[in-house]
């Protein structure tokens, strides 16, 4: 149906963007000549129009959960006055928040369709599969071929041959997510570890990951940390032998990628975010306390020991059965 018309809304971020994509895959599956528009927030612009099929992006600077009451409002109006009028056949919002169903009100939907009640995401379903139940408006189990956005990406030779690191990440506009950290002191005897073997590191995160350079100085390694916009991430992921990180934005990118990644899971669950041919490079204790993350809030836990007990010996081992050293 060449003139069916689907909005995407779906603010943030990184990895919740990469699952969000499976939807422009489902939709071409069904309307192979379907216009999209997917209205998404600043910080993952770059991402989303990086992504193929979908014919207009829009952005908005994400005030909706953060800032002032004020600011808020400016995000609402901004959203409203962006899709004020226009006409679409399936409006599908990524989010199971109500306040984020208001965004589209003011756009013509001949069918909405949001995260909540019948529709996941459902603990220990894979998210991506889950986006695309959303499209599809059925409860029935959805056939694993569906799959993320195609990007094209060249590899930076900047970090070619190497482990790339992210000590930092896991947070998001609403809160710092500490619990899914493995602490900095086991990143670096892991760094150390990977250098005798003569294999490069380097360390990747935003300004706001600054705080971990202190934790590998001595140690040769490169640190991208604070130095890359989207873009440059994507290309620095391209290019690296692997990615070592726990549950966190780059990591959902080195899949879409195909980059090879060692992915640390503790309060959170690896099936509800990797996709199950990729279990097998994920690390997690199974403890009886975990997963304690309900979707918005973690448990009141002071020492972590899910991903405290998770040891540099067992990621060297995994990364040698995934033969990357």
């Amino acid at each position: 149906m060449a003139n069916y018309k689907v909005l995407i809304i779906k603010i943030g971020a990184l990895g919740d963007a990469v699952m969000a994509s499976f939807m422009i895959q489902t939709v071409r599956s069904i309307y192979p000549e379907a216009h999209i528009t997917w209205l998404c927030g600043q910080e993952i612009f770059d991402l989303v129009k990086s992504f193929k099929g979908i014919d207009i992006v829009l952005s908005v600077d994400n005030k909706l959960l953060a800032g002032g009451f004020f600011s808020k409002i400016r995000f609402v109006l901004k959203c409203l006055k962006t899709l004020l009028g226009r006409k679409f056949d399936l409006c599908v919002t990524g989010n199971s928040d109500f306040r984020y169903r208001i965004l589209s009100v003011s756009a013509i939907c001949k069918i909405r369709r949001h995260f909540g009640g019948r529709f996941g995401p459902l603990p220990g379903r894979y998210h991506g599969i889950e986006y695309a139940r959303l499209i599809l408006g059925h409860d029935h189990s959805v056939e694993t071929h569906y799959s993320p956005a195609e990007i094209d990406v060249t590899p930076s030779e900047a970090s070619k041959n190497m482990v790339l690191l992210l000590p930092g990440g896991a947070r998001n506009i609403m809160r710092e997510s500490n619990h899914r950290r493995w602490p900095l002191e086991k990143y670096r005897e892991l760094a150390e570890a990977l250098i005798s073997h003569g294999i490069p590191v380097g360390i990747i995160g935003n300004e706001a990951d600054l705080w971990v350079e202190e934790g590998f100085k001595g140690l040769n390694i490169k640190s991208f940390i604070g130095k890359a916009d989207i873009q440059t991430l994507l290309s620095l992921i391209a290019g690296a032998r692997a990615l070592v990180a726990h549950d966190s934005g780059p990591v959902h990118i080195a899949y879409l990628l195909k980059t090879p990644a060692v992915v640390l899971y503790g309060p959170t669950m690896p099936e509800s975010f990797l996709p199950y041919k990729l279990h097998q490079s994920a690390i997690s204790k199974k403890l009886p306390c975990s997963p304690c993350y309900d979707g918005r809030n973690y448990a009141d836990c002071k020492n972590n020991i899910c991903m405290n007990s998770i040891n540099t010996d067992e990621v060297l081992k995994k990364l040698e059965e995934m033969s990357l050293i």
